[in-house]
């Protein structure tokens, strides 16, 4: 035997296509991490076992190992990645779709878009121990209406954050009803929360119907919020406001407003109408929540006027002589609650004292 022959003999042909094969194999299991930290290093070795045969004269098998390492294992390498791609999307897909149904009332867990969110930012673990798998009914303003890289359809609803959203996916049936949402319209929608990833996802979502009540709401809100605000004269018998209001209601009552409803930009949680048939007049109030005296000063452009009182609008007249009275068409001034745990606007109609 020559020594170039032993020299033949002695290259590493068989293990370096062992490691080979084995790295091929690996690349195309789709399986994170696999191709990267097992057929990667396998690679390696069978590429330097291909160097090793071409120094110990064993050319051919030496180039196509080389060829091998290099070109085949990059091709499987990405076959492979496009494969578990392929995977986790159609496993997303699925997951997206899923059809939820026979919800009963009770179970559904009302909550806004912001709030939801703010859960999630607050504590992942506790938001998930309270909403992850349960039925919520958000609403809010839509961000955007699209879809993802699996063709999944969604619709995004702004909350409050100005990269994130709740992101509802629905199933392909709804394209129909999707397609009559617009960008910036409020809309109700009912889902299964599936948790936080980056968006809050609600999956198998359904857009809630307009009820009578909200039909009766959309009608009455512009009429409320100048009456509130004091823009114009007082229309308490509007017939937008009538289908709200209950029968004998004509000296006072009370309403609770959808979630969306606000005065000067600012969310009310209650409104109250009073007529005292008196020097009073008739008020309209709006009772504020969790903002200071100074935030609703600021957004409804209160002064402090001559007796102490913030106010704002008032067209106001006097009469002549000592102890004369005097008399405000429209009025608009802070409110408080005696224990002053409660704030709003009050817009008075009519006011008159002496």
């Amino acid at each position: 035997m020559s020594e170039e022959q032993g020299l033949a003999k002695k290259a590493p042909v068989k293990a370096m296509w062992i490691v080979m094969v084995l790295a091929w194999v690996f690349f195309l299991l789709p399986l994170p991490g696999t191709g990267i930290f097992i057929a990667g290093p396998l690679n390696l070795a069978a590429f330097i076992l291909a160097i090793i045969c071409l120094t110990r004269s064993s050319v051919a098998q030496g180039v196509m190992g080389l060829i091998g390492t290099l070109v085949v294992s990059s091709l499987l390498f990405m076959f492979g990645g496009a494969l578990m791609i392929g995977s986790a999307l159609h496993g997303m897909d699925k997951k997206h779709s899923e059809k939820v149904e026979n919800v009963k009332e009770d179970e559904v867990i009302i909550v806004s878009a912001v709030d939801l969110l703010k859960a999630y930012d607050a504590n992942e673990v506790a938001a998930d121990s309270k909403f992850k798998g349960k039925i919520v009914e958000i609403t809010g303003k839509v961000e955007s209406i699209g879809k993802d890289i699996t063709d999944d359809q969604y619709i995004s609803i702004d909350a409050g954050d100005p990269i994130r959203s709740v992101q509802c996916y629905f199933q392909e049936s709804a394209s129909s009803e999707l397609a009559q949402v617009s960008k910036g319209q409020r809309i109700t929608i009912r889902g299964k929360v599936d948790g936080l990833a980056m968006n809050v996802i609600l999956k198998g979502s359904k857009i809630v119907k307009a009820t009578e009540k909200d039909v009766q709401w959309k009608a009455a809100k512009p009429v409320l919020q100048a009456l509130l605000e004091c823009r114009g004269e007082d229309r308490i018998n509007d017939p937008a406001l009538q289908p709200l209001l209950q029968p004998n209601s004509e000296y006072e009552w009370e309403l609770t407003p959808p979630n969306d409803f606000t005065v000067f930009g600012l969310p009310v949680q209650k409104i109250t109408f009073v007529n005292t048939e008196s020097g009073a007049g008739i008020l309209y109030t709006s009772i504020i929540p969790g903002k200071t005296i100074n935030e609703i000063v600021a957004a409804a452009k209160l002064k402090n006027d001559e007796h102490g009182f913030y106010t704002r609008g008032s067209k106001c007249e006097e009469g002549e002589g000592e102890g004369s009275s005097y008399h405000c068409h429209t009025s608009l001034s802070l409110s408080q609650s005696n224990d002053k745990k409660l704030l709003g606007l009050e817009c008075a109609y009519g006011v008159s004292a002496d």
